[in-house]
């Protein structure tokens, strides 16, 4: 029998070891490799290959463009765009797939994904808003960032509820006004809120009626409605007739309309550097609508050429500076142009402050 060394025989026996098929001799104990390491592969632990790298990113643009595109949700020309709604309190979590906006499970990919992502989105996006006063919501949701206006949405509705928003209380569009300033292919729209709810003519019938009919349940047979402020559906009218006289409720939103869509290029440069604030005040059925522009008090003294000018003739450059007396407004529309000014001094270590707010009305005559 040939000798053999120790290390042979060790690596005779891990062969046998080694080899699955081969059987082990009852009574032979097999040494086996330990494992050294501390923590299990991440690969091991979760069955998947971990890599930190996004391969989308090492497309070329022209190819994330296109994936971009499917992503992208298919709005198509909808009549009344989806209604955006705040959450109030925790709600179930829904898996990617059964969402309506299937456009964030991408978003979550990576940060650099959302980064080339939500600009396309924003600028394709198509929501309604049930009314103005959640025009701040929607600018500190979408856009905290005073560079985010220039993805301003494809297109924004307001609902308008000829009963309610027909009041003689100012109304904030300021974020309408700057949307348009910061991207021009954005459009915006009133639409009535009947129509947007689902409501047919059918179903339609004016708050003085519903007052009318109350009354006359509860036995009050001497309250009159005058015919004059009925505005119900006509009868002969057809639903095309119907929807037409819904919109001729809120005709008076085509001025806010008019005012928003001015592109002076002064206008617009002042609205981009915050320079005003503007409100919208409706009157009561067909009074005129009055626009309250505010102006911050070092662009009020840039209005006036000349210290000795009035505040008039300031206000007056101003509306001619920014074009609005060239877009022939409906008579009866006012422009309140309104100079702020503080002066502040100090007496026996107070400090006195002097504010003073003086209001320029301009109305068209003709």
């Amino acid at each position: 029998m040939a000798p053999t060394t120790r290390s042979a025989t060790r690596r005779g026996i891990e062969a046998v070891a080694d080899d699955d098929d081969m059987p082990i001799a009852p009574g032979r104990r097999v040494k086996r490799a330990k494992n050294t390491s501390k923590t299990e592969p991440e690969s091991t632990k979760t069955g998947w290959l971990t890599d930190d790298r996004c391969r989308l990113l090492e497309l070329p643009p022209e190819l994330r463009n296109l994936i971009y595109g499917f992503a992208l949700e298919q709005f198509g020309s909808p009549k009344h765009a989806p209604r955006l709604r705040r959450c109030a309190g925790i709600i179930q979590v829904k898996p990617w797939a059964d969402r309506r906006w299937q456009a964030f499970g991408l978003t979550r990919t990576c940060k650099m994904l959302r980064v080339e992502f939500r600009p396309l989105w924003l600028r394709n996006l198509q929501i309604s808003l049930d009314s103005l006063k959640h025009l701040d919501n929607l600018m500190k949701d979408f856009f905290p960032d005073e560079g985010d206006l220039q993805h301003a949405p494809k297109l924004v509705q307001i609902l308008w509820d000829h009963c309610m928003d027909d009041t003689d209380v100012r109304k904030d569009i300021t974020p309408l006004v700057r949307m348009r300033a910061s991207a021009s292919s954005t459009r915006h729209e009133f639409v009535p809120v009947k129509l947007a709810d689902g409501e047919s003519y059918f179903d339609d019938v004016c708050w003085y009626c519903v007052e009318q009919m109350d009354a006359e349940e509860r036995g009050h047979d001497d309250w009159e409605n005058s015919h004059e402020e009925c505005f119900c559906f006509l009868e002969g009218m057809d639903p095309d007739d119907w929807e037409g006289y819904q919109y001729e409720l809120i005709k008076s939103t085509k001025i806010v309309d008019k005012f928003i869509s001015n592109g002076n290029a002064k206008w617009l440069d002042d609205v981009r550097c915050e320079k005003v604030s503007i409100q919208c005040i409706f009157g009561k059925s067909a009074d005129p609508i009055k626009f309250r522009i505010k102006c911050k008090e070092r662009f009020a003294q840039s209005g006036t050429q000349n210290p000795d000018e009035d505040h008039t003739k300031g206000a007056w450059n101003l509306i001619q500076a920014w074009g609005f007396t060239e877009m022939h407004f409906p008579k009866g529309t006012t422009f309140v142009i309104a100079f702020e000014a503080e002066t502040k001094t100090m007496a026996s270590y107070h400090e006195l402050v002097n504010s003073e707010v003086r209001e320029i009305r301009i109305t068209v005559t003709k």
